[in-house]
């Protein structure tokens, strides 16, 4: 019998708080369910189901807002594995907010 590497997944009480920050920034300024399946497989190569990151949305227009991760965990289709990849994607992604878009138009501008 060949031993086989061990699958560890997250849970929202194992995720640093400055990841946490991060993922639930991200989340809760998604606009539509292809950005959370882009920046999953964009930061990772990892596939992630539309299903799950529509039913975030969904859960998070129920919500207002996503306020912790447990929440995030709480919603259907995202189950351990789809949870594991989208904090260790989420949590090293940086969307640029408006200040940098706001330097960046002067820069641009400028040139």
């Amino acid at each position: 019998m060949e031993l086989q590497d061990k699958v560890t997944f997250l849970k929202p009480r194992d995720v640093a708080p400055a990841s946490a920050y991060r993922v639930l920034s991200f989340l809760n300024e998604a606009e539509m369910a292809q950005e959370i399946v882009d920046a999953v497989r964009l930061a990772g190569g990892e596939n992630f189901s539309m299903k799950a990151a529509r039913n975030i949305l969904n859960k998070r227009a129920r919500l207002g807002e996503f306020r912790d991760l447990g929440q995030v965990a709480a919603v259907p289709r995202v189950g351990r594995n789809q949870f594991t990849r989208m904090v260790n994607a989420l949590a090293t992604t940086r969307r640029p907010g408006k200040t940098h878009h706001a330097r960046l138009d002067k820069v641009i501008t400028a040139v």
